[in-house]
């Protein structure tokens, strides 16, 4: 048992490939790495064959996973609605700040065929109002509680 102790993600890819899952990996920028990191995730997702949605609030990061992994949606994070004409991806992840603020924003991004995830939600209520708004997927510190809630195994 590895209770505490950090995986690469290579094992946990692999723990994902053999439970049949699919993965969030968000990547961090800048790092000295730079298209390394992109690279590698690319590397070990082609050989385990596992789905997943790269997420990043780097533009540059979205767009080089996009190359490298076209055959999955990926999720531009977003902390500013001024950002959300620039975003390329799939999907846009948005801070629950936002949604807080403007309420017309989850609807009027669903109506230009933007698919949603909002982060990082952590209040049954919230739960609830997004799911019913129709976002596409909710980043929570406290998933099982979120999966009761909504009423998922």
């Amino acid at each position: 048992e590895r209770r505490g102790t950090p995986i690469s993600l290579e094992d946990l890819v692999a723990i994902a490939a053999d439970a049949k899952t699919r993965l969030l990996i968000e990547t961090k920028h800048p790092v000295l790495a730079g298209s390394a990191v992109e690279e590698e995730v690319a590397r070990i997702i082609h050989r385990f064959k596992v789905e997943i949605h790269l997420l990043s609030f780097s533009f540059t990061a979205i767009a080089r996973a996009m190359r490298l992994m076209p055959e999955f949606e990926h999720v531009q994070l977003l902390q500013h609605s001024q950002l959300i004409p620039l975003a390329q991806s799939e999907i846009i992840g948005l801070d629950i700040e936002l949604i807080r603020k403007d309420g017309a924003l989850i609807p009027s991004l669903i109506a230009k065929g933007k698919r949603l995830f909002v982060y990082t939600v952590n209040d049954d209520d919230e739960f609830r109002h997004l799911a019913s708004e129709g976002v596409a997927g909710i980043i929570t510190d406290i998933p099982a509680q979120a999966k009761m809630v909504l009423g998922y195994p």
